[in-house]
């Protein structure tokens, strides 16, 4: 949809009102043929995107 090579998401972790995490987030990349754009980070990781 946003034609990005990479997505980072943020903030999906730690907060009540989320109720999806990072499998799921994994899964429906996956399931859209996205994976390899997909980066999760654990708090305070960094990464080149």
């Amino acid at each position: 949809m946003l034609g990005a090579a990479k997505v980072v998401p943020l903030h999906f972790r730690g907060w009540g009102h989320f109720s999806e995490g990072a499998d799921v987030l994994r899964a429906e990349f996956e399931a859209a043929g996205l994976a390899g754009r997909l980066v999760l980070l654990e708090p305070g990781e960094r990464t080149d995107v």
